[in-house]
């Protein structure tokens, strides 16, 4: 007879059976192979097939109802969930036709498990009650009594997960509790760690974290280190509490651990709940695209496996990322599906939850009073559930909707509501929430000194939360949905009557600061390299290839380049879903600099700021150690529509250059036009505050689309500021007083990098005019303009000069690209480099472009250069000119010795303003950073 080890490994590499076998073989060969069904169940399946071949062929009826059973189970766990509950049935039959009792009771155990899953949860409790109620009153006599006490524990465990799945916790926690006692006398580690996490679990979602983390954390101690699948379940409910107390690096961390686990297993239903904590856990950060596509990813696998709850849990992620994209009427659709799927299986706390996100749609829409009755439904639930974490959210959400329809009183008492529920759970993300809600409430009702306190707090509260996610993407993202407090407090600032009148200006510079830094996140990303994937590759590759098309001069196929930015962006959203799983972060400081550091400016400049405060601009002139602050009159629409339409005309120039030169005189002037209107709105009102003398240094922080202002450009009525300022730009008072101490520690050494093609031929006398300036220079031009020469020379140069082609990604800054011999370099790439104190030049269209949209605002080429700590960066504002830009960097580089970075560029541009009056030909350049 063939060794049933050999028998076992012989089915499961699919095989041909040539010994002989008898029931002894088979049955050993089946023990073998169940415990395979965990790790690899497709694998098992296949082998379990030819199990009940064999054991039907030598008349073993009681291994081949086992082998049935166990098919079942495997079968449940690649989702396939009606062919297993059909299965459980046949092997139900076939143990009662052998006399088998105990074993056809034990198969209520396997349908408990797939109804819960397909959620009949009512069904699935009647099973489990079948089985206790068979071994109180009539044990079957073919179980001894350990028999009994396994399948009575396994019973309670299964009647455990019913009640959590319905949101009936204490009782869940009750049932856990007897099978952990059954499973503690059988010895029984295994099925303790399950039950452990399960329990975990039920007190993650009551908000006892501490308990929760107690338990996920006691089952990894008990599991065994080859019991992956179940580890992974432990290290994911791990991260779920990390998420929950706002632990967001962590909580990646411990979902890397989690995915390791599983990578060599075959656990399908393991990792999807790996992939939808993924999902929260981007979605907490407030990174969108990547929650949506793993969200949309679950679904369509739990669909396909008939697990309408998870399916449901899913849906209801994504619709939650479609409200927050701002697509309220499709969210609401999807919201109303979900909350029919939560009816049905009976889950209050998660039908709570989704009619929060409902009225949160409705509100969007204008549906005020469908949302109230949401919010208060929502309420309800969680009232008579005590769901602590839910009634905060909900009461939080009736204060809001009241407020908006003028209930003061009652959005009062709702917040306080609120603030009750919330002694019971010490969750920092549900603090920042409440306190921000009750500062708001009492700024909007006067009553200033009140609100100061709690403002305060939730601003401290989103600080310590956002320096654990600090990064080049990551941070930035986090906070948009936290920046309210910060806004409040710049309010406060402008309108609390008890900051005295001599004090207001600082004490609005160092608030609208404060704000910056959040709204920014972490410029210095030294240090922080792009983490690689084994997929990276091949995905850059084919990015590189649809890169170097898109752009291909004179790209005229409309359709196509859509098409091949959609497959871009498919392709970008990947490698950033990959690489989340691997970030790492050190916690940043969050100190913040003193208002009389903010005025201290470090060669006596004169500082302009720009913050967009609701629909107004908040301006700030810093002069000789003085801050003032304006309320500028302009509003938000009115700015915004001047700057789009200056940026047409830039575009429209870029497409037809030869039409700006027949009819140059009347394009200026409907330049010059648009460029009086943006002064007219946003310096004329602190004109007498900046300084007269000639050629003065003057620095101007931008906030939001006010980036995209050539200030330098904006024209008087009789000059363009150009001509009577020496103008840099700055993320940041705070940073530009930073950036302006860095000192570079390298060689002193420059690289040229000059990638020329036959649409910008001037690049390579671009090149050879900036290298005669520079000593000790490495340059690189046509085909030796690679990125090796950059990745590899960059890194400890005085000055990095690059000429080429870029691409500005509007849909996904971080992934913009600049265009060299061999291949793109994207811009998150360059975050690799260490460009500590150098003087960086990016001579290309679009280099100084940053999307701010979405509330981000700072992404692209010029975030991740300034991250690897550049102190000063020249880039481009819009499609720079060929030959113009080959004569502005000649003489920028010619005075940069003498003059300095802004000093210099002003010089190269007024005397290409002297050659070429239009400012598309002058004026794309800008200095940003320290001078």
């Amino acid at each position: 007879m063939i060794d049933p080890a050999a028998l076992a490994e012989t089915l499961l590499a699919d095989h041909d059976v040539v010994a002989p076998v008898d029931r002894t073989s088979v049955a050993a060969a089946l023990d073998e192979i169940s415990r395979r069904v965990a790790d690899h169940p497709a694998q098992a399946i296949r082998a379990i097939i030819r199990v009940e071949e064999l054991a039907a062929a030598c008349g073993a009826a009681d291994v081949e109802a086992r082998a049935i059973y166990v098919r079942a189970q495997a079968t449940a766990a690649t989702g396939d969930l009606t062919t297993a509950l059909g299965l459980i049935d046949r092997a139900a039959t076939a143990f009662r036709a052998i006399a088998h009792a105990g074993a056809a009771l034990r198969t209520n155990l396997g349908r408990a498990h797939v109804l819960n899953e397909t959620g009949r949860h009512a069904e699935a409790l009647a099973a489990c009650d079948r089985i206790l109620h068979a071994l109180a009153t009539d044990p079957p006599a073919d179980l001894d009594a350990e028999a009994c006490l396994e399948l009575g524990a396994a019973a309670e465990q299964n009647r455990g997960l019913c009640f959590e799945l319905t949101g009936r916790w204490l009782q869940a926690l009750e049932a856990y509790a007897h099978a952990e006692a059954g499973y503690s006398r059988l010895g029984d580690t295994a099925s303790i760690g399950e039950v452990l996490n399960n329990r975990g679990l039920v007190l993650l979602a009551l908000g006892r974290i501490a308990e929760a983390q107690g338990a996920f954390r006691e089952a990894l101690a008990t599991l065994a280190d080859d019991d992956r699948p179940l580890r992974a379940l432990a290290t994911n409910g791990l991260a779920e509490t990390l998420l929950a107390r706002g632990d967001y690096v962590a909580c990646l961390d411990a979902l890397g651990q989690a995915k390791a686990l599983l990578a060599e297993v075959d656990a399908p239903l393991p990792e999807l709940d790996r992939t939808l904590s993924a999902a929260r856990a981007y979605e907490a950060l407030n990174l969108h695209r990547e929650a949506l596509a793993t969200y949309e990813e679950a679904a369509r696998f739990f669909e396909q496996g008939g697990l309408a709850v998870e399916a449901a849990r899913a849906a209801w992620g994504a619709a939650r990322i479609r409200l927050a994209m701002g697509d309220a009427a499709r969210a609401a659709i999807d919201l109303t599906e979900v909350l029919e799927a939560f009816r049905s299986a009976g889950h209050g706390q998660w039908l709570a939850l989704a009619l929060l996100d409902r009225a949160a749609a409705s509100r969007a829409v204008g549906s005020l009073g469908e949302a109230l009755v949401d919010a208060h439904a929502a309420s309800s639930i969680s009232r008579e559930s005590d769901a602590r974490v839910e009634l905060v959210r909900s009461e939080l959400a009736v204060a809001e909707l009241l407020q908006t329809q003028g209930h003061d009183a009652g959005a009062a008492t709702a917040i306080g509501l609120a603030a009750e529920a919330l002694h019971d759970v010490d969750l920092a993300p549900l603090s920042l929430m409440v306190a921000q809600a009750q500062g708001l409430h009492l700024m909007r009702s006067g009553r200033y000194d009140e609100a100061r306190l709690p403002l305060e707090r939730a601003a401290d509260t989103a600080e310590a939360l956002h320096a654990g996610v600090d990064g080049a993407r990551v941070g930035q993202r986090f906070m948009l949905d936290k920046l309210d407090a910060f806004d409040a407090l710049i309010e406060l600032a402008v309108n609390d009557p008890a900051v005295a009148d001599d004090r207001r200006g600082i004490e609005v510079l160092s608030a609208t600061e404060r704000a910056r830094r959040r709204r920014l996140g972490e410029l210095d990303a030294r240090g922080q390299a792009v983490s690689t994937t084994p997929d990276d590759g091949n995905v850059s590759r084919e990015l590189d290839a649809l890169y170097t098309e898109m752009l291909t001069p004179g790209h005229t196929d409309r359709a196509r380049f859509i098409r091949l930015s959609e497959r871009a962006a498919e392709l970008e959203l990947r490698l950033s879903r990959a690489r989340l799983d691997d970030m790492r972060s050190e916690r940043r400081d969050v100190t913040r600099s003193t208002s009389s550091e903010l005025t201290r400016l470090p060669n006596g400049e004169t500082v302009l700021s720009w913050y967009w405060l609701h629909d107004r601009v908040v301006a700030i002139v810093v002069r000789d150690g003085v801050a003032t602050h304006r309320m500028l009159a302009a509003h938000r629409d009115d700015v915004v529509d001047a700057i789009a339409r200056l940026d047409a005309q830039w575009q429209h120039l870029h497409a037809t250059e030869q039409l700006l030169a027949r009819h140059h005189d009347r394009f200026e002037r409907a330049c010059r036009a648009v460029l009086a209107e943006l002064y007219d709105l946003l310096v004329a009102p602190v004109a007498e505050l900046l300084p007269s003398s000639p050629a003065a240094p003057l620095v101007v922080a931008a906030h939001g689309p006010l980036q995209q202002v050539p200030v330098h450009a904006l024209h008087d009525g009789a000059k363009y500021l150009a001509e009577r300022f020496t103008i840099s730009t700055t993320p940041s008072v705070a940073d530009f007083i930073w950036r302006s101490g860095l000192k570079h520690d390298g060689s002193g050494s420059s690289l040229v990098i000059a990638a020329s093609d036959a649409s910008t031929p001037a690049i390579t006398a671009e090149g050879h005019a900036v290298a005669a300036h520079l000593g000790d220079v490495s340059l690189h031009i046509g085909d030796a303009a690679t990125s090796t020469a950059l990745m590899s020379g960059a890194s400890g140069a005085a000055v990095l000069h690059i000429a080429c082609h870029a691409l500005f990604r509007r849909d996904n800054p971080m992934f913009s690209s600049l265009r060299l011999a061999d291949r793109s370099i994207r811009a998150n790439e360059l975050l690799d480099l260490d460009l500590s104190g150098s003087l960086v030049t990016l001579s290309s269209c679009d280099s100084a472009r940053s999307h701010a949209g979405h509330g981000e605002e700072l992404a692209g080429l010029m975030r991740t250069v300034l991250g690897a700590g550049a102190r000063t960066l020249v880039a481009s504002l819009w499609p720079a000119d060929d030959r113009a830009t080959r004569q502005v960097m000649d003489e920028f580089y010619g005075g940069l010795r003498a003059h300095g970075p802004a000093s210099a560029l002003r010089s190269a541009q007024l005397a290409q303003l002297a050659r070429t009056p239009h400012p598309y030909h002058w004026a794309p350049f800008v200095v940003i950073g320290g001078r």
